[in-house]
């Protein structure tokens, strides 16, 4: 279904996000990147799998800021180091994409036995994250470098659907680069005046 374009109240208000979709890709290329238009090559990329409702793409920025104090604690610079920064992700769906990040080293066999290896280590991933906002707005966060991608595990409910909370470390890349941002700004939207009606037969002249 198609959202309706918002009504702007005000000039800012075009810069209000109000997040409508939410997609999450990974890749173990070399080097894989994401076309221009926003899109994935499906021989590149993995579809992560269905994100859970009204959960988020979490983020948080691993930062240590450390106050340098001359005599008389009077503040002179900031000493700052940067870790990572940790995206965390619900998934609804088990797929063959998240189960080896579930499962590192694990074969996936959706109709048969398999072995379900030792998590020892996380798995290295490139990942994308895609949002679409209320106007059609599109960004993208591609990781400079593999993240660590794993899960704490995934339980089994009897409320609801199952899901299962994955967290991507992203470290940065040797030049200090975290991500490549894409953003697709969508200036037009379509109107009732761009539609033809296709579930009306049209009446056939007598001649």
């Amino acid at each position: 279904m198609t959202s309706p374009t918002p009504v702007l109240e005000t000039d800012n208000a075009r810069n209000i996000n109000v997040w409508k979709d939410a997609e999450v890709y990974v890749s173990t290329d070399a080097d894989p990147k994401v076309n221009a238009d926003g899109t994935f090559d499906p021989a590149v990329w993995n579809f992560f799998g269905l994100l859970n409702e009204g959960t988020e793409i979490a983020q948080e920025l691993d930062v240590e800021r450390n106050d340098i104090n001359s005599f008389g604690r009077k503040l002179q610079m900031k000493d700052v180091r940067f870790n990572k920064d940790t995206r965390t992700v619900t998934a609804l769906e088990e797929n063959e994409t998240n189960f080896k990040i579930l499962w590192p080293g694990s074969e996936f066999n959706p109709n048969g036995a398999t072995v379900l290896m030792a998590p020892k280590n996380a798995a290295r991933v490139y990942v994308a994250f895609k949002t679409v906002n209320s106007f059609g707005d599109i960004l993208i966060d591609i990781s400079r470098d593999r993240a660590f991608a794993f899960s704490a595990g995934a339980g089994k409910t009897d409320e609801g659907a199952s899901t299962t909370e994955f967290t991507f470390e992203v470290p940065e890349d040797e030049d200090g680069g975290l991500y490549d941002e894409l953003r697709i700004r969508k200036t037009e939207g379509i109107t009732v005046s761009d539609l033809e009606p296709i579930r009306v037969k049209e009446a056939v002249e007598t001649p």
